[in-house]
């Protein structure tokens, strides 16, 4: 696994493992989710005012930190009404400087908003010029910050079963056992 980890360029098995654990990756990362003192608003201020306030697409924040070890944000065309419709799901490690992004269908009603996560096999993959306008935005505030983008081949990369059963980590792998999947956790 270190091996794999290591050719891409990635992350050590060390590392990952304290990303399942909800852990910072290294001591020097700036973000730790489990203290009072998070520093989540912080470092990633840049980014959610962004994609909060910009008035080229619409954004909703899905996932903040509280439940989950990421930032999720979906963002669509704006004026689209309701129904099913294509977006883009961003999320962004709250322990590592990591982010992963890819299409998803949002189904949005007028007091519902419901979404699918990313497939690992579509993360980087946005084949709509809307959709595409979008990342365009985003994306070099992603690399100013130093923060790697995950494609579909490391995303889609399989987790060994000593990683993900190990009985020392509690861990929800959004059903897969693939590396969004351990980077991205959430509490059930």
């Amino acid at each position: 696994m270190d091996d794999q980890l290591n050719q891409m360029n990635i992350l050590t098995t060390e590392e990952l493992l304290k990303i399942i654990s909800w852990q910072p990756y290294r001591k020097d990362w700036p973000v730790d989710r489990n203290i009072k003192e998070d520093r989540i608003e912080e470092y990633f201020e840049d980014l959610t005012v962004f994609l909060e306030t910009n008035t080229s697409f619409e954004c909703k924040v899905t996932q903040d930190g509280g439940l989950t070890n990421y930032l999720e944000f979906i963002c669509y065309p704006l004026n689209k009404g309701f129904g099913k419709m294509e977006a883009i799901m961003l999320c962004v490690s709250l322990c590592a400087p990591i982010a992963a992004y890819g299409r998803v269908d949002i189904y949005k009603q007028e007091k519902s908003f419901g979404w699918d996560f990313i497939n690992a096999e579509d993360v980087g993959i946005i084949e709509t010029e809307e959709l595409r306008t979008i990342e365009q935005l985003f994306v070099p505030i992603l690399k100013k910050k130093g923060i790697q983008i995950l494609d579909a081949k490391e995303a889609s990369q399989k987790i060994s079963p000593e990683i993900y059963n190990n009985e020392n980590q509690s861990i929800s792998l959004h059903e897969g056992d693939q590396l969004i999947h351990a980077i991205f956790q959430f509490m059930d």
